[in-house]
């Protein structure tokens, strides 16, 4: 009972009320995916788009799953993409592929707790961090030189294709244009943020090399450090995410979404739990977190959950969710 009161306080304090349950199938049947932890997750992370990634707790690390696809307009989607926008300008021959010609997943494994490091450490190529929109985020380098070279290829708000996935170098106008708003998290598991600071509502003027400072967030009412991108006109009004060093401690992780196992379907669970075959889930015959739910799932209160309130129950992706 105490475990699944510490589940509601953590979800009704970070991501409004709603209640999310996982399960898994293994040899030994459904287990309750929501970890023993040490900590919550941060609140920013709920800015995150949860249809792109995933994001949990492991022990005392924060697991950041992403597909690599951003969740707004590009040219670099396609003609016939939901998403495809119209971009003369951009020079596609430097991209090679659209988005939906890779695999773009990536996945970021980072402290819950991240601290300031002794000596900066410099950013590779490639991914240094994921943004809220699912794609990533890559530093001031294109092809290990300036990234002034590939500036043809960048669409309206900053990313491109180019070789591999969807990544952006410059601040993402989709959703944040001199203002506060959240890009994303680095791989040394700090936050970064758009050019104001929202404790003052200015560009902030005590921002160390990398761009970063500590003070209040709108997330948290504790200063914590963190990065902004700095208020520097790169090219033609446009401003680099990240340029500088981490300032913590920086891991990069790669994992295939592709070799996860699926989450069983609606019929899969009840093969499973229904023991007396009448399409009907008593409390006695489920498991895990499905039994620590039951009264939220069964919304006619009959007393047993049908096929139909199982699939309407809200199924976060995997993993301890915002």
């Amino acid at each position: 009972m105490m475990k699944y009161l510490l589940i509601i306080l953590f979800i009704s304090g970070f991501m409004a009320i709603t209640v999310f349950f996982l399960w898994d199938i293994s040899d030994t049947g459904f287990k309750n995916d929501i970890a023993e932890v040490s900590s919550a997750l941060h609140p920013a992370f709920s800015a995150f788009d949860t249809n792109n990634t995933d994001i949990y707790l492991e022990g005392t690390n924060v697991v950041i799953e992403t597909n690599g696809e951003p969740n707004h307009e590009t040219v670099w989607w396609g003609k016939g993409h939901k998403l495809y926008k119209e971009e003369p300008y951009v020079d596609m021959n430097r991209g090679g592929t659209l988005i939906t010609d890779e695999d773009n997943s990536f996945t970021l494994t980072v402290s819950s707790h991240p601290q300031l490091a002794e000596e900066p450490t410099a950013t590779n190529m490639g991914p240094i961090g994921i943004s809220v929109s699912g794609a990533n985020i890559f530093n001031d380098q294109e092809g290990n030189g300036a990234l002034d070279g590939a500036l043809s290829s960048i669409d309206w708000t900053g990313g491109h294709k180019g070789p591999t996935e969807y990544h952006y170098h410059l601040e993402p106008v989709a959703w944040s244009k001199d203002d506060e708003a959240l890009i994303g998290i680095l791989a040394d598991g700090f936050f970064i943020y758009g050019r104001k600071c929202h404790a003052t509502g200015e560009h902030p003027t005590d921002l160390d090399a990398s761009g970063g400072h500590i003070s209040t967030t709108q997330y948290t009412k504790t200063p914590e450090y963190h990065y902004h991108i700095i208020n520097e006109e790169y090219i033609n009004g446009n401003y680099i995410i990240f340029g500088g060093d981490y300032r913590g401690t920086p891991t990069i992780k790669r994992k295939e979404r592709k070799n996860r196992p699926p989450r069983p379907s609606i019929a899969e669970i009840f093969s499973f739990m229904d023991d007396d075959g009448d399409n009907l889930l008593s409390v006695n015959e489920v498991k895990g977190p499905i039994k620590n739910d039951f009264s939220i799932i069964d919304k006619n209160t009959d007393g047993f959950i049908s096929k139909e309130e199982l699939e309407k129950a809200p199924k976060p992706a995997q993993g301890k969710r915002r």
